[in-house]
């Protein structure tokens, strides 16, 4: 194992807690977030199925909105992944 395996390991077996990372608020809204960020790749999947078929009943404007969903989506993963806020 290397060493940062090894410190991993301690994280998540962290002696204050008697859950380690689970019981962090900052990991279960990442969880949900990226629940959220695969629900909405369904959705788009489904949409893109829709556009080949030429049922597209929504307009260009919801498209565009719709397209930043998954960017603000993965901005915020990273943000919790990285700084760990809570």
């Amino acid at each position: 194992m290397t060493a940062r395996s090894i410190q991993a390991a301690a994280c998540l077996a962290d002696s204050d807690s008697r859950y380690g990372w689970f019981a962090s608020g900052w990991l279960w809204a990442k969880i949900v977030l990226v629940l959220a960020l695969t629900a909405m790749h369904g959705l788009l999947a489904r949409w893109r199925k829709d556009f080949a078929q030429d049922n597209n009943w929504d307009s260009q404007k919801f498209y565009r909105i719709i397209n930043e969903i998954p960017t603000v989506l993965m901005i915020l993963i990273v943000f919790l992944a990285v700084l760990k806020p809570f």
